[in-house]
Parts: structure tokens; C-alpha cells; sequence
């Protein structure tokens, strides 16, 4: 197969809280425009990665700080001149938005773009599939590969059936943490009566590691998620979605007769920078959410889900 790796990466100003921002334009790990950032150390580790190919990196930015943002990354790209990387700013998504329209097809502003993560992630996918890529990859640019396989792991059993029958269509896998655990870190507040997320991901990740190389998953991990053309050609990601654009996928996929699998020997280690707002988070969860058990609530009245 043929894989290309996509990276969404994104760019904000000075960091301030912004009441009027928009939703799904607030990023949890947004770097400030004039920080190192991580995209560097990232690169870096796909040097080592065997049969890398093309690597494609998505910048997402803030209003006012577009070209800033995409001269930072042209320069970081600039100092990896082993790598073929192809840059993918503002410039690059107005000439996909003018094929578009001479082919007299809809404009998508809101669904494809470079604002929102489910709308990062599909334009990722458009130029995939525009390309004729096999297999998108995609990772975070606050990770690094430490497994020169770390390709050939991503594209095991991508495209075959299980023993039952079952097509593999999309993957995921797992992180490290700074600590070297694929456990989460995250403490349970007492104030989380409800939501136990940090100890219900722990039991279901013990389970999924003891299990076969490859299991039907009830998470994601954005940041590595291989999906085949035959899926991303059908099903996009949902762009209203606030955050989480990559545990919706799954639901889509479960919604259109699909699933993700999980890879218990497909890693990589994340390094994530400190959350600046909890505060924001909140705020995206709870439309995340309301907005999530509406999805779910108006799918039940749609006879070809």
C-alpha cells in the first residue's frame, strides 16, 4: 500500500482567552506563533521511520496569523530536507476550492477548510484521495516515532478481513506517555461523579493489550489513525464537532456499517504541551456533547444508518 501521513498542526497569536472565539476553532494544544513548538521533534523522529514517503502537514491558524504560522512551518520543514513534505496553507486550500468550483461541485467552505478539527482532518483526506494515496496516516505534531516500522506497523492488516468476514478499513493505536505507560495519567476529580473517563479508559485499554493484535475498539487516538481510501473516499469527519473529531469518527463509522480497530503493537510517544484553559475545554465539552446526543438522537429516525 501506499500511505501518506498527514499532520494538522495549529497556530494561534498571543495567547489570551477569547470569549467570542468560535467552537471548533479553540484547539486544546494550539502553538503560539512564536514558540518553538513541536512540529521540529516530530520530523525529526520520521527520519527514522523505514519506506517514509510523503508527509503532509496542515496548518491551521488563527485570524491574523496565517502567514506567520506558514512561514514557521516552511522554515522547520526547510531544515529536514531528507523528508518530502508538502506544506498546506491558505494558498494551497483556495486552488482546492477553485478546482471545486469548475467542477461545479459545492463549495464545502465549513466542512473542508483550515479551521476546525474535523475540517482539517477532511481536507487532509480530499488531498489524499486527490493524490491517489491508498492509506492516510494520521499524527499529531506534539508525537514522536520511535519504531522504524512504525509504517509497516500502521499498515498491518489494513484492507483485510478477519477470519469472520469483517473488513479492516480503519485503525488505531496508542500512546506512550512521558512516563512510558499507555495508562492515562489523568486523575479522576472528585467532582466527576458520572464520568469516571481517566479509570474507564485504563479498564478498557488493560483489556485491549491482553487481547489479539488486532480488536474491535471503543477508542480512538487521533494522533495514530490509519484509515483506507475505501473508508475516508465515503465517510468524512464531522466538522460541528468541537473536539473529539476522533471519537465521533468512529461513531460515523459505526453509523455507515463500519468500525475502527485497535492495534495493540501500533505506538507512538506523545508529548503534548500543557493545556493552557481548562476553562475552554469545558466550554467545547459541553457543546461536544448536547451536540453528540443529538447526532445520535436524529440518526435513530434515519432508516440507512
Amino acid at each position: 500500500m501506499d500511505p501518506v501521513v498527514v499532520i494538522p498542526t495549529f497556530f494561534s497569536g498571543k495567547r489570551r482567552t477569547r470569549r467570542n472565539s468560535s467552537v471548533t476553532g479553540t484547539y486544546d494544544h494550539a502553538t503560539d506563533v512564536d514558540a518553538q513548538g513541536e512540529l521540529d521533534r516530530c520530523l525529526t523522529s520520521l527520519e527514522g521511520v523505514n519506506d517514509i514517503g510523503l508527509i503532509m502537514v496542515l496548518v491551521a491558524a488563527e485570524s491574523g496569523v496565517e502567514d506567520r504560522a506558514e512561514e514557521k512551518v516552511q522554515g522547520v520543514v526547510n531544515a529536514h530536507p531528507d523528508l518530502n513534505v508538502m506544506v498546506i496553507g491558505r494558498s494551497e486550500l483556495q486552488m482546492v476550492r477553485q478546482r471545486m468550483e469548475a467542477l461545479g461541485l459545492p463549495a464545502l467552505s465549513h466542512e473542508i477548510s483550515l479551521q476546525g478539527y474535523g475540517s482539517v482532518r477532511n481536507l487532509g483526506l480530499l488531498l489524499a484521495n486527490v493524490l491517489g494515496f491508498d492509506a492516510v496516516v494520521f499524527m499529531d505534531d506534539d508525537e514522536v516515532v520511535e519504531d522504524p516500522d512504525f509504517l509497516r506497523a500502521a499498515m498491518y492488516g489494513l484492507g483485510k478481513r478477519t477470519k469472520k468476514g469483517f473488513p479492516i478499513l480503519a485503525k488505531t493505536g496508542f500512546y506512550l506517555n512521558q512516563q512510558g505507560s499507555y495508562r492515562s495519567s489523568w486523575e479522576d476529580k472528585w467532582y466527576d461523579r458520572f464520568w469516571k473517563q481517566a479509570s474507564a479508559f485504563n479498564v478498557w485499554i488493560e483489556q485491549a493489550m491482553r487481547a489479539p493484535r488486532l480488536s474491535r475498539s471503543n477508542h480512538v487516538c487521533g494522533g495514530v489513525l490509519t484509515l483506507h481510501k475505501e473508508v475516508f473516499k465515503r465517510i468524512p469527519f464531522d466538522a460541528w464537532i468541537a473536539r473529539g473529531e476522533d471519537l465521533d469518527y468512529m461513531i460515523n463509522l459505526r453509523l455507515y456499517g463500519s468500525d475502527v480497530w485497535f492495534d495493540n503493537r501500533w505506538v507512538v510517544r506523545h508529548l503534548p504541551p500543557p493545556t493552557t484553559s481548562e476553562g475552554n475545554r469545558f466550554r467545547q465539552d459541553i457543546f461536544r456533547w448536547l451536540y453528540e446526543y443529538s447526532k445520535l438522537e436524529d440518526s435513530r429516525a434515519l432508516i440507512d444508518l
